[in-house]
């Protein structure tokens, strides 16, 4: 006799909510509080009348008259027009929700990131990572003077750097930015003096050898300062990447013309790819649209410009005494190394990597989130409101030094 089966009573377990889950439902909270943008644009500019910080360009009053939910007032003195947020962090905005919910968002200690912001307010990813760059700007005039700060090599974060910025070099992975730093203080002569290495930060690429020894690194900045240079019988290739080493030579070659070479056995887009895995591992040199094998005697775009033989050497007359001098000035407690842990994680997960050029900001950003003493419910707006507008080239020209500033 067949028994009907019974409908399991077991429930399911229950999915942990992701992170963009944790934002939307805080959302609903901000939506609540501010459900319009006239709402938005009232918290914004009463923070300026409140505290008189707003005056008539014309005759220097503070007596000016404004409607629920306007930025822009009349001075009652002379009748003129006065824009509120004229000048001020809020300059030109066009939406005030945005920003007003990434500072409200950050007050309450929500983790987000910028895409995130883009999905909740509705805007464009470069809106949503301008609006969180530039309060993370001013958040960062106030770490600086901070006291409660451990100062940290940004080599020590070369793990989370996956992003590119206008400093990372051409055709290189995002850690080589950190390797261009440093050997730009060492070939001014500032790194020795801040205790700084190369060797420790510089990233490698890892080709697998032919023979049972193992693995072997090979790294294009230091193959192009001692001579060295791969070849296909030295490091194992896929066959498609040896058909394509064997066509090429030191004389740069068209890509058409390889293309035509290589056909009908290969296509143009895995041609492409094959071309760029071989560039990407110092294989060959990319001259425009032709290709050439590595040629390290050759000054290219994947050489920092630099004279690679006073490098070599002072990095090597150096390197010993910089690692010393960083174990000493970065000896941390054990709660500073889980606050610094913490940090790492933060940037990794919940960011997904970052770009060494903004090491600062994102620290300050965590700092905020996390110091409820200093940065409590409000306080962030406040700042902002007496701060002055951040532009985008000041964004643009932000660059975190070697020695980054993690608040603990």
């Amino acid at each position: 006799m067949d028994y009907l089966k019974m409908p399991s009573t077991k429930s399911k377990p229950q999915q942990r909510p992701t992170a963009l889950d944790v934002v939307q439902k805080h959302v609903k909270k901000f939506d609540a509080l501010f459900a319009t943008d006239r709402n938005c644009l009232e918290q914004l500019c009463s923070k300026y009348m409140d505290r008189n910080l707003i005056r008539c360009s014309n005759c220097d009053s503070a007596d000016i008259a404004r409607d629920y939910g306007e930025r822009f007032g009349k001075c009652r003195q002379c009748r003129k027009r006065v824009h509120i947020t004229a000048g001020t962090f809020f300059n030109k905005i066009r939406s005030p929700r945005p920003w007003l919910l990434a500072i409200w968002l950050i007050e309450n200690g929500v983790e987000f990131n910028s895409s995130h912001l883009q999905k909740v307010a509705g805007v464009a990813y470069s809106t949503a990572w301008s609006i969180l760059k530039k309060i993370s700007y001013v958040a960062h005039c106030f770490l600086e003077d901070f006291q409660s700060v451990i100062e940290v090599p940004t080599a020590d974060l070369i793990q989370t750097f996956f992003k590119r910025s206008s400093l990372t070099p051409a055709a290189e992975h995002p850690q080589f930015e950190q390797f261009a730093m440093e050997t730009a203080c060492f070939a001014s002569g500032t790194a020795a003096s801040a205790g700084l290495s190369t060797c420790t930060s510089s990233p490698q690429a890892t080709v697998p050898m032919s023979s049972s020894t193992g693995a072997q690194t090979f790294d294009p900045q230091i193959a192009a300062m001692s001579g060295q240079s791969p070849c296909a019988e030295t490091y194992s290739l896929t066959d498609e990447d040896k058909v394509a080493w064997e066509l090429l030579s030191e004389a740069p070659i068209h890509f058409d013309a390889l293309a035509k070479l290589v056909a009908p056995s290969m296509n143009v887009p895995a041609l492409s790819l094959v071309l760029l895995n071989l560039e990407l591992e110092g294989y060959v040199m990319k001259k425009g649209c032709s290709y050439a094998r590595f040629d390290p005697s050759v000054t290219h775009s994947r050489q920092i410009s630099v004279n690679a033989q006073s490098m070599n050497a002072t990095v090597s007359s150096s390197v010993s005494s910089s690692i010393s001098s960083i174990g000493t000035k970065a000896k941390k407690t054990k709660k500073q190394r889980k606050k610094l842990a913490n940090f790492v994680e933060f940037v990794s997960g919940r960011c997904h990597g970052i770009a060494r050029k903004y090491v600062g900001l994102y620290s300050a950003y965590y700092w905020c989130l996390k110091d409820k003493k200093r940065w409590p419910k409000m306080s962030l707006l406040d700042v902002c409101a007496g701060a002055s507008a951040v532009k985008a080239d000041d964004i643009r020209a932000f660059v975190t030094p070697l020695i980054v500033k993690v608040a603990v």
